[in-house]
């Protein structure tokens, strides 16, 4: 249930995008162009929380580049909806084996409020 809503989030969402991701995007697409780690022109900079977020923002780039649409912040965006939709799948069924299927859909409409509201 709660990857289902989350899958649903994702979907509703994928029009906008959260700062995180054009700050990573905008590091992939430079890197990528040879300009460095910097978010504009000028000396190095680390605006990037997590740097290895930078690797898919890079190879989107690179696809960017041979034409195949905005993947500098799509294929990021991609995996963090996955990585998002794994955990909470994990979650509900921790929720599952240690408290039973009640807490299961209690943990699953939870995750998936939460995702929504995002």
């Amino acid at each position: 249930m709660a990857t289902s809503a989350l899958g649903v989030w994702a979907w509703a969402g994928a029009p906008c995008t959260v700062d995180d991701a054009y700050i990573v995007a905008r590091y992939g697409r430079r890197l990528a162009a040879g300009r460095g780690w910097t978010f504009r022109d000028g000396p190095p900079t680390d605006g990037v929380t997590g740097p290895l977020w930078v690797v898919p923002a890079i190879v989107g780039a690179l696809l960017e580049r041979l034409g195949l649409g905005a993947a500098s912040i799509g294929l990021p965006k991609l995996l963090g909806a996955t990585a998002a939709a794994c955990a909470g799948g994990l979650a509900v069924r921790e929720a599952a084996a240690r408290a039973g299927r009640a807490a299961a859909w209690v943990a699953g409409l939870l995750l998936g409020q939460a995702q929504l509201a995002l």
